[in-house]
């Protein structure tokens, strides 16, 4: 379940396992994208580069991942030296609040996505013969 950690002025999302999500980028990229009722897409994960991004349509994490493994995505927070932790949380509660819950019902999809793949892959391994 995806959280945040923050540390002085970064909040860093941590989420699920970075391999995980390029492996279903790879091959179940629909699961990294909820839709609407129109089928028009409202929230998306991907790989992308530097940071990371963070935004209520979605998140693009760094492709580098923390020391566990985990998808990482950071953003820089501004408040004044005054604010206390409390406050803090709050803004970053109040901010992406949406963000996390779609986050948190991608990343329930991915390990049947995972468990798929694997599936496939190994039928897709039986067909494959080496002379």
């Amino acid at each position: 379940m995806a959280k945040f950690v923050i540390s002085g002025h970064q909040a860093t999302l941590v989420s699920a396992k970075l391999d995980d999500i390029k492996k279903v980028q790879s091959f179940d990229p629909e699961i990294l994208c909820l839709k609407d009722e129109e089928g028009d897409p409202v929230f998306a994960v991907a790989i992308g580069s530097g940071e990371g991004n963070i935004s209520a349509y979605g998140v693009e994490f760094s492709p580098k991942p923390d020391l566990n493994g985990n998808a990482i995505a950071t953003i820089k927070m501004c408040f004044g030296a005054d604010t206390t932790a409390d406050e803090v949380k709050k803004q970053l509660a109040e901010a992406f609040a949406g963000t996390l819950t779609k986050l948190a019902e991608i990343e329930d999809a991915i390990p049947a996505s995972l468990t798929a793949i694997d599936l496939k892959v190994e039928k897709a391994m039986e067909k494959i013969e080496v002379l």
